[in-house]
C-alpha cells in the first residue's frame, strides 16, 4: 500500500501572527517560499484612495529617494510614513 505523508496541521491557521518559524510540517520544508508567502499574507493590509495629483506627488517622491517607483519602493515609503505618523500621535 502507498504511503501518504501526514497533512499539514492546522493550529497554525489560527495564529494571528504567524512566522515562518511557526510553520513546521516537512512540506514547507521542501517549499519554504510557499511557507514565507503564507506568513506574510496573514499581514495586515490598507488600502489608500489618493487623489490623482497626491498620487502623482507621492509616487514622484518615490521616484526621486528611491530611484524607482517598484512596488517594494512604495511600499516602503508608505510604511516610512505610516511609521512617522504613528510615532507623531504616539508624542502627543
Amino acid at each position: 500500500m502507498a504511503k501518504y505523508r501526514k497533512a499539514p496541521d492546522s493550529e497554525w491557521l489560527g495564529y494571528p501572527h504567524l512566522e515562518v518559524e511557526d510553520v513546521e510540517h516537512d512540506f514547507f520544508k521542501h517549499s519554504p517560499f510557499l511557507a514565507e508567502s503564507l506568513a506574510k499574507n496573514r499581514r495586515g493590509r490598507v488600502i489608500l484612495v489618493m487623489e490623482h495629483d497626491v498620487y502623482r506627488q507621492f509616487l514622484d517622491a518615490v521616484q526621486k529617494k528611491y530611484g524607482n517607483i517598484n512596488a517594494s519602493s512604495v511600499n516602503e515609503a508608505a510604511l516610512t510614513a505610516v511609521e512617522k505618523w504613528i510615532q507623531e500621535v504616539e508624542g502627543e
